[in-house]
């Protein structure tokens, strides 16, 4: 799943002047990709923690794996969003916006401190990093004292974070969906807590996960709904799927393609737009643009991700 929505992401950013029924199709709901990255981190982390019996001492190295696993790949790709941006202005025919970052800029761009300045994320989709990292401290603190008590704290806690969210929403972010995110990691915290426990008590599970489903129909829209529902679903009847090692390719390589496929794909579908259109074009383009991302995203998972990833597992 997490393979598909990096996918879907990518597909999003690649058609944006596409003309083509797909290309279509992808800009219209390809960015929901980054709500089943939500729903999916709500329902995983807290169910690692389940599993390694986690308490609030522990909270250091589950941050210490967390940072470890995710952010040296991240900053690695800062860096070649700056080198990439700098190369495209020695193209001929150059159009696009000369580079204007600052060190202030790059260095807010540490531990995803981006929204609490001024400045602009330096690439599409490092402001959704931004969401996670928050929901890794609050789920980091808080799981151990929650783990223990009923689904109704739970869901106390995460209808808390929505009415903090609304306000910053009206307050900092009007036009943005900040709630219906939030809600989106208390959807997959709900639903984890409806696996593990007990059979007595997954009535009042069922109930506060309906709750969060409804609320996040409420403050996002019916795409966001059905998209976050929808991945609810199949992760509760499908958990016990075994898919075999092509899932395991594709997930590997997500976190890759979510933070490099601008850098690669998006150049190659810019340049790509000077010397052809129409829909077949089109369509031809997006899938090429797709494949080299994914190749470059599997060689950047295995030379730059593998080696953090089997660091933040060492980290015991």
């Amino acid at each position: 799943m997490r393979g598909l929505a990096s996918i879907a992401v990518a597909c999003f950013h690649f058609s944006v002047l596409s003309s083509s029924p797909i290309g279509r199709f992808a800009h219209a709901y390809g960015w929901l990709g980054v709500d089943v990255f939500f729903v999916i981190s709500g329902f995983v982390i807290p169910l690692s923690l389940h599993g390694r019996d986690h308490s609030a001492r522990d909270f250091p190295k589950f941050l210490m794996r967390r940072l470890a696993r995710l952010e040296p790949p991240y900053l690695l790709s800062i860096a070649l969003v700056l080198a990439a941006w700098q190369l495209s202005t020695l193209a001929p025919g150059f159009s696009g916006t000369p580079p204007t970052y600052s060190l202030p800029q790059i260095g807010f761009h540490f531990f995803y401190l981006i929204p609490l300045t001024h400045y602009e994320w330096l690439g599409p989709t490092y402001w959704s990093l931004a969401y996670e990292f928050v929901f890794y401290i609050v789920v980091g603190l808080t799981f151990a004292s929650l783990a223990s008590r009923p689904s109704l704290f739970t869901f106390g806690v995460v209808a808390a974070f929505g009415a903090v969210s609304l306000y910053a929403q009206h307050r900092f972010f009007p036009a943005s969906l900040m709630v219906a995110r939030i809600l989106e990691f208390g959807v997959g915290v709900l639903l984890m807590r409806l696996v593990v426990d007990p059979p007595w008590a997954k009535v009042q599970s069922e109930a506060w996960l309906g709750l969060c489903l409804v609320a996040v129909f409420a403050f996002g829209n019916w795409a966001i709904g059905i998209a976050v529902l929808a991945t609810a679903a199949a992760i509760y009847f499908g958990k016990d799927l075994r898919l075999g090692r092509w899932a395991y390719v594709i997930g590997g390589f997500s976190y890759s393609l979510y933070l490099t496929h601008t850098i690669v794909g998006g150049r190659i579908e810019n340049l790509g737009r000077r010397f052809g259109d129409g829909a077949l074009y089109d369509t031809a383009l997006l899938i090429v643009s797709l494949a080299v991302s994914i190749a470059f995203a599997m060689v950047f998972s295995r030379l730059f991700e593998a080696p953090f990833r089997r660091l933040s597992h060492r980290i015991a």
